[in-house]
């Protein structure tokens, strides 16, 4: 059955969304492990979809017509930029069917305030008459702006009758021609949307050619000035003070009076020399108007490096192979780079130089499968023909690690407590460990997640890999959403070459005690009783990091340079999924165990929230 897949993963700060069809044939067992930070990003969502079925044009005519209706009665209006700090909105009458036995008469659809001083709340109240014979009914009032608020109005207007409806709107900051539009909905057929407007000019008493001053980008030598204009458009005279200047700030200001109480001018002049970085100040300006006491402006200046690198480090992503890095030189005396390279022979540096002189560009490639350790020296060093600067570093770093999630905060501290027993007849619980038993890897999966039956294929070649080594491989079958009988469980496991040792927790009494909230979780217990590892979803680094931790835990060498074992090899891509993309596997809905929606780590529904 085809699925439509969507998926998102954060690359930096953007959304992506892409879709994969994949054919389910019974159990399926076919995927590519996903790499961990993108399993990370998917937790918790099930992107499985199912595929959009062809529509009658006939009947999709007809739900286009619904749909517009539906939105003209207002049971979808637009959402706007605030919402209203008070009104009707969500008080409306709930949408219906439309009538024409209603007419609603606005006594004006504009009002105009006409020339206005900003700063104080300007009012108005719409009046709006019910010339019908039915009620109207009010399912909406929503101002366009945050800085227009609706008050308390009327729900239902008889006919005959007239409401109010009305309405602040706050005018600090207006400069200007200002309009300010507000939409009612009614239940009216030919007019269900009645759009007012609020206009008006504003003018401010004490106007600023300027409300701040950004010197942007300098040189440590640079002096320069820059003006604002305060202009009073009252007739009263305007006073104003200079005050709050921090004279730790390399600038220099000054108050002129250029027309007596009409006119003032606020200069300001950096002093070299300019420290490198940012310099944020502000100064401010006290008046003798009681309704703009202060005027605050701010200042800003930024002094870059001589010799700028952006980005100053390198935030390693493995979806990411290419980094570019640009040496900027903002000195007078051209720079050249002579050389590039990293201290890791696998990661290579190519330099352009783009003006000469001025700007290069370093294009830094990894390889694929590339990581870089968490303590990491890593390193990219340019040589340069400066006499001051003859070396520049760009330090190359791994990504922050996530925060700890409830169960993997359980690692390093003795295991919680439980009992179980294998459909074998085999206890597993913290005294089987006591017993000097070997490692317990313990996973706790679900019959309808899809991910686990991603995981569980690479879990099964692991297992054989350490066959004979003393190690316990028990999956812990959970209730998720849906529920499965102990049966379909075991068939499911038969299906599917699945050799470790089964225990059936339907009442998910162990999955509780390890706060599994999603599935798959794993973890492995060693034989002092602690938790040394939890490893959740179908992370990337699976086989990776549940060899290094069973072979310390059973005393084995591990060394760099040991080949690769199938275990460490990708899994092939799902059936229908393109090469070089992580694959997720889609399922249709049904009874058996493997028919099930895939999500990079399955989280529980509503109902297993409380059966984890």
């Amino acid at each position: 059955m085809a699925r439509e897949l969507t998926t998102k993963a954060r690359a930096g700060m953007f959304l992506k969304r892409g879709g994969i069809v994949a054919t389910i044939i019974g159990a399926l067992f076919l995927g590519s492990p996903v790499r961990a930070q993108a399993q990370d990003e998917h937790a918790g969502h099930d992107h499985a979809q199912p595929a959009k079925a062809q529509q009658d044009p006939a009947e999709k005519a007809k739900k286009k017509k619904e749909r517009e209706e539906a939105r003209a009665a207002g049971e979808k209006e637009p959402k706007a930029d605030k919402p209203a700090t008070a009104g009707s909105v969500k008080d409306a009458v709930p949408a219906g069917p439309l009538s024409s036995n209603v007419k609603a008469v606005v006594d004006a659809m504009t009002y105009d305030f006409g020339e206005v001083w900003a700063g104080p709340l300007l009012k108005h109240a719409f009046k709006i008459t019910n010339q019908g014979t039915e009620p109207l009914e009010i399912r909406g009032v929503k101002p366009a702006c945050g800085c227009t608020a609706a008050g308390e109005s009327p729900k239902v207007i008889k006919p005959g009758e007239t409401g109010e409806f009305p309405f602040s709107l706050k005018s600090e900051t207006l400069n200007g021609k200002f309009s300010k539009s507000i939409d009612i909905t009614t239940n009216e057929k030919d007019n269900s949307k009645i759009k007012l407007t609020l206009q008006g000019v504003a003018k401010q008493r004490i106007e600023l050619s300027t409300p701040s001053i950004s010197f942007g980008s300098l040189k440590s030598t640079d002096s320069v000035e820059k003006t604002i204009t305060i202009k009073n458009n009252d007739e009263k005279p305007l006073e104003l003070t200079l005050t709050g200047v921090n004279e730790e700030l390399p600038y220099k200001t000054e108050l002129v009076e250029k027309e007596p109480g009409k006119l003032y001018e606020l200069r300001v002049v950096t002093v070299p020399p300019l420290k490198e970085g940012t310099h944020n100040g502000e100064v401010k300006l006290a008046t003798n108007f009681e309704d703009k006491k202060e005027i605050p402006i701010r200042i800003n200046a930024v002094v870059p490096p001589r010799l700028a690198l952006r980005p100053p480090s390198i935030v390693y992503n493995s979806r990411l192979p290419k980094y570019p890095v640009r040496l900027t030189n903002n000195g007078d005396a051209p720079v050249k780079v002579t050389e590039a390279s990293v201290n890791d022979e696998r990661i290579t540096a190519k330099v352009t130089e783009t003006s000469p002189g001025k700007i290069y560009t370093i294009e830094v490639e990894f390889p694929s499968e590339f990581v870089v350790p968490e303590e990491s020296d890593i390193a990219l060093t340019l040589k340069t023909d400066d006499k001051e600067q003859p070396t520049l570093t760009v330090p190359i770093k791994a990504p922050p690690k996530p925060p700890l999630r409830e169960p993997e905060k359980l690692v390093g501290k003795p295991a919680p407590s439980f009992s179980l027993v294998s459909t074998d007849g085999k206890p597993v619980s913290n005294d089987t460990l006591k017993s000097g038993e070997g490692p317990i890897v313990l996973n706790f999966w679900a019959a309808d997640c899809g991910f686990c039956k991603l995981q569980m294929p690479r879990l099964e070649k692991l297992h054989e890999q350490y066959s004979g080594k003393n190690v316990r491989w028990v999956n812990v079958a959970s209730k998720r959403a849906k529920a499965f009988t102990e049966d379909e469980i075991k068939e499911f496991v038969k299906a599917n070459n699945l050799n470790a040792e089964l225990v059936i927790d339907l009442e998910n009494k162990a999955a509780k005690e390890f706060k599994v909230q999603s599935y798959p979780a794993l973890f492995v217990l060693g034989k002092t009783g602690n938790v040394e590892k939890c490893v959740l979803g179908n992370a990337g680094t699976l086989e990776g990091d549940l060899k290094k931790t069973l072979d310390q835990l059973l005393g084995l060498s591990t060394t760099a340079s040991a080949p690769k074992t199938d275990a460490d090899k990708p899994a092939p891509p799902a059936e229908g999924a393109k090469p070089g993309t992580d694959t997720k596997a889609a399922a249709a809905n049904g009874a058996k165990p493997g028919d099930a929606k895939a999500s990079p780590e399955t989280k529980a529904s509503p109902e297993s929230k409380t059966n984890p």
